[in-house]
């Protein structure tokens, strides 16, 4: 199974690069995809996850070329 990972350059998935293809072994969450990419998980909560252009939360099950587009909100003032 494979997918497109995209995401902003304040995040950093162990072993993946931004605007990459992913083989993964079968569907998974995208909280279990990102605990295998060494995301701390108190951390998961911040991530605003969008899928095929579609805002999802961490509990959606990917699939086969599905494109996951991953950010951080940032503010400041």
């Amino acid at each position: 199974m494979k997918i497109k990972i995209e995401f902003t350059s304040h995040l950093q998935l162990i072993g993946i690069t931004n605007h990459s293809f992913v083989e993964m072994d079968g569907p998974k969450t995208i909280s279990q995809f990102l605990t295998e990419c060494k995301i701390n998980p108190e951390h998961l909560k911040y991530i605003i996850t969008t899928v095929n252009k579609s805002q999802v939360d961490l509990s959606y099950i990917l699939q086969n070329n599905d494109e996951l587009l991953l950010y951080l909100p940032v503010g400041g003032g």
